[in-house]
């Protein structure tokens, strides 16, 4: 079997010690689809590889930019992800199929750094996933042409498939877009993945959850609403599925038990969408006596307090509202589907329960 590197280069900013912020779920997931396909995977978290394996003087360098005064800092970026020395292991790699994943933010240093790998190891495979990615991928396969691969959307059943058929025909492969003999290639869309049980856990055995300041967990995927302004769509469509009650607490026990974790964060778009899920899930996460803190994303309209009341009894401690505007103009324009007012009735019903996140979007002019 083909020898496979996965690269995460979405991240967050760490911490003045060190610590990257979530944990990569999605390219653990992917790992994991892999290993237990019979392939051989090795995985580089590549701000923590940075952090970790880089000199002293690197890593002052990246700590400073991200926690420098933004007045008077000299952005350099770049540095991180393109220096020569930083994606020497990459290109030093045996494994000659990389699969790199990425969000919006991280996207056009990614490109300077799959330029810079492919110019040095030309017979390498890259193979580009993510959300970020998704939602321009013919946009980057008509531009650069250093890009091998983009798996679009979910891609634990996808990347398998590529590997399968990485050295024959991809055109069988859903959901991917391709280059075969300096033509671009779509394939048709992937179904999303309805049961969510059946995806392996995410493979924790590859990572150090000391590097993180965040413990990641999703139970759903996907959200139903028509925010404006949100990319989710171009990833999940407008579908959501859950995993079942049964198969989150079992991944929590393992986290717990095995990993000594005590705090987690579900990154579910919306977390409270199916209301009868959230409720089991309070009532059995309660029972299995985990003795966990827990916060996730709500939303304006879905939360009442009875459900406020059960969540925090199981351990949810903090809660996450998009708001966006306190303009009902502006909250129509973008389709959130609630009033300023109804916004200021749900953040203070709920801090009666938890401490309370909203988010804002903000134009800034220069």
């Amino acid at each position: 079997m083909e020898e496979v590197l996965i690269v995460n280069m979405s991240f967050s900013i760490p911490d003045k010690e060190g610590k990257v912020g979530y944990i990569p779920l999605g390219p653990l997931y992917i790992v994991s689809a892999l290993k237990n396909a019979g392939y051989k995977v090795d995985f580089i978290d590549y701000l923590v590889d940075l952090l970790n394996n880089g000199s002293q003087k690197d890593r002052n360098k990246i700590l400073s930019f991200f926690h420098a005064d933004m007045n008077t800092a000299k952005m350099e970026v770049d540095y991180i992800f393109i220096d020569a020395q930083n994606i020497q292991r990459i290109i030093d790699h045996p494994a000659k199929y990389v699969g790199i994943g990425c969000t919006s933010g991280t996207l056009p240093q990614v490109i300077l750094a799959i330029e810079e790998i492919k110019t040095k190891a030309p017979d390498k495979t890259i193979i580009l996933g993510g959300i970020g990615p998704t939602g321009v991928a013919n946009d980057l396969m008509d531009h650069f042409p250093f890009i091998d691969i983009i798996v679009l959307g979910e891609g634990e059943e996808t990347i398998v498939e590529v590997m399968d058929n990485i050295n024959a025909d991809l055109s069988g492969v859903n959901g991917i877009i391709y280059r075969q003999n300096d033509q671009v290639v779509k394939t048709k869309p992937r179904a999303r993945i309805q049961n969510l049980d059946k995806i392996n856990y995410p493979a924790f055995e590859l990572i150090d959850f000391n590097n993180y300041t965040v413990t990641s967990i999703t139970a759903s995927r996907g959200c139903t609403f028509k925010c404006s302004f949100c990319d989710t769509t171009q990833y999940w469509g407008r579908k959501n599925y859950y995993r079942s009650v049964e198969n989150v607490i079992n991944e929590l026990k393992i986290l717990v038990n095995d990993y000594g974790l005590t705090e987690f964060e579900f990154v579910d778009d919306t977390f409270v969408i199916n209301r009868k899920w959230v409720e089991r899930f309070c009532k059995e996460l309660k029972k299995a006596n985990l003795n966990i803190k827990w916060n996730c994303n709500v939303r304006v309209g879905l939360m009442d307090e009875p459900l406020m009341k059960l969540m925090a009894d199981s351990g949810c401690y903090l809660v996450f509202y998009g708001i966006e505007s306190g303009s009902n103009r502006i909250l129509k324009r973008i389709n959130k589907g609630f009033t300023r007012e109804e916004a200021i009735e749900a953040i203070k019903t709920s801090s009666k329960y938890f401490h309370v996140m909203p988010s804002f979007i903000c134009c800034l002019l220069y």
